[in-house]
């Protein structure tokens, strides 16, 4: 039941969009999606790359729906079954970490996965949902690798951690990662051979890996670049203040975008390295541990010396696999409120919301005034949309306050010795109504410019006019104001999207055009000199398609 609200939340929370947002990041994903499902190839010219895992999933559905809006409703859709699966997944695991009975660790795990942070998702076509998914699957298979020691556990958990690093870069780690828990598992129970073939399995699929990305990459793009790079990440680590800034301003997004429970969470596995619990032993913190961290510290170091507002607080690289400690926040805050017997006081959300404070404070005084200007892109720190709706800042101050006032009545409870056992209709009517408003805000936030580059009527007349079979050209124009050259890219690629039978040439050398139909901005000399007249203007941009002689 958790999983199927999940997901029709999930899908109502992108119902209304018929177009990527977010270019070329999108773009990206719907492009590979389409070159593998055997469609005509939709060219990435030379933007920044993207592994193609996300869009392997995406290809069988694009072979059967309609281009346009049919794949880009069909990729949303896709997103929020990968949230009902993660949702389910995600249960597991908390049954499996707390004494909490199936009802209670459904509904914390629906709730983490329509927390803000984890609902903003949905409305765009990127692989967010399924790096949780593939995230939490791993984590499955390693937690039932622990526990029974079975070999098919251990080649499940490789292989999905290898599937991980194919969806996105930022999961690079997790497969040399989790072959090293496997391997050392394996080596103490003195199981040698086992472990040797675990480390040539992952050294073989992450090759694999690497082939398949660049073979697709090569296919997409007429010149694929990529900042996102491991070399790139490495450059960072030699300025510890700007990893240090990062940091903070990563951890202050995480506990004010969860009122604390990422806090409470990470107590709890730090505590559970020491004093072990009967549900949640030192392995399994640790495993749990060593997983996150290295993701955790990809993104604060990619972050590093980053000047965009959103980048100093980024949180969307983290949300997608801090699930599970968001869940064990959640659930000891259950026991604590629906607790049956007189529970020892604990200071641990005494000792979340000082942290808060603080980091919230160093934020402030480090960039308050940035942030209260400019948000950035408001996708990436889907956390915060609660607070700032559809404002143009980000209230360093105020939110920190507001999320300790939260974090403080958790508090309160915890440290009083008395039995707490609050009604479970309360709590349930107070998850509902937190889950509600979050919700809707992030999604009004969302609705901004919503379908703006939803041309496919206007664009369909190209169509009519460019003969069967015909490509199209694209000539770039990097001196003009009107539009830029970020405008122009982003209209190429809407135009591909809903020119799903068009393959479109880039243009580079002006004055030499291999194609008879160019789409550029409306006013360039070069197409004027070599003939050229315009067949069709672009209601929305200065854009047109020019005919050559």
């Amino acid at each position: 039941m958790a999983a199927c609200v999940v997901t029709a939340v999930r899908w109502w929370e992108a119902a209304d969009r018929r177009v990527f947002h977010v270019a070329p990041d999108e773009p990206g994903q719907l492009a590979m999606a389409r070159w593998l499902s055997g469609g005509t190839r939709w060219n990435m010219f030379d933007h920044l790359t993207w592994r193609p895992g996300y869009a392997l999933t995406l290809a069988p559905l694009a072979r059967i729906v309609d281009g346009g809006e049919g794949l880009v409703r069909a990729a949303l859709t896709l997103n929020a079954v990968f949230a009902g699966l993660s949702c389910v997944l995600l249960t597991l695991l908390v049954r499996r970490w707390t004494d909490l009975g199936h009802r209670a660790a459904a509904g914390i795990a629906a709730v983490v996965a329509l927390a803000p942070s984890a609902i903003a998702s949905s409305a765009y076509t990127w692989a967010e949902s399924l790096i949780t998914l593939v995230f939490l699957a791993t984590l499955v298979a390693l937690q039932r690798f622990i526990d029974h020691r079975g070999s098919a556990a251990a080649v499940a958990a490789v292989a999905l951690s290898a599937f991980a690093m194919t969806v996105h870069g930022r999961s690079l780690p997790m497969l040399p990662v989790t072959a090293a828990v496997i391997g050392v598992v394996l080596i103490v129970d003195r199981r040698w051979r086992e472990a040797v073939a675990i480390g040539g399995l992952a050294a073989t699929l992450g090759l694999l890996s690497v082939r398949f990305t660049n073979w697709v990459l090569r296919n997409v793009w007429d010149e694929p670049s990529d900042a996102n790079t491991a070399e790139a990440v490495i450059e960072r680590l030699d300025a510890p203040g700007a990893l240090l800034d990062s940091f903070i301003g990563q951890m202050w997004y995480q506990l004010v975008a969860s009122l604390g429970m990422v806090g409470i969470g990470t107590v709890v596995l730090v505590a559970a390295l020491v004093r072990p619990t009967r549900r949640l032993g030192r392995l399994d913190a640790a495993v749990v541990l060593v997983l996150i961290a290295p993701l955790a510290a990809t993104s604060v170091t990619f972050m590093a010396g980053r000047a965009r507002p959103d980048q100093l607080v980024y949180g969307r690289y983290v949300d997608a696999v801090i699930w599970p400690v968001a869940a064990l926040g959640l659930a000891w805050s259950w026991r604590r409120l629906r607790a049956t017997t007189e529970l020892p006081r604990s200071f641990v959300p005494v000792g979340v919301a000082l942290v808060t404070i603080a980091s919230g404070i160093v934020v402030a005084f480090r960039h308050g005034d940035q942030l209260a200007g400019d948000v950035g892109l408001r996708m990436m720190v889907p956390g915060l949309l609660p607070y700032i709706g559809n404002g143009d800042g980000v209230p360093v101050l105020t939110i920190t306050a507001l999320a300790t006032m939260a974090i403080g009545v958790l508090a309160c409870v915890s440290v009083a010795p008395s039995v707490r056992r609050l009604p479970r209709s309360v709590l349930l009517l107070g998850a509902v109504a937190a889950i509600s408003f979050g919700g809707v805000r992030v999604h009004d936030a969302q609705a901004a410019h919503l379908n703006s580059w939803a041309i496919g009527d206007d664009v369909a007349e190209i169509d009519r006019i460019v003969p069967a079979g015909e490509p199209i050209g694209v000539l770039m124009r990097p001196s003009a104001l009107v539009p830029d050259l970020v405008e122009q890219r982003q209209r190429f690629q809407a135009y591909q999207l809903f020119l799903d039978d068009r393959e479109f040439v880039w243009e580079r050398r002006p004055g030499r055009y291999s194609t008879s139909y160019v789409l550029a901005p409306s006013r360039v000399r070069a197409l004027v000199e070599a003939g050229g007249v315009v067949v069709w203007y672009d209601p929305g941009k200065p854009m047109a398609l020019w005919q050559l002689p």
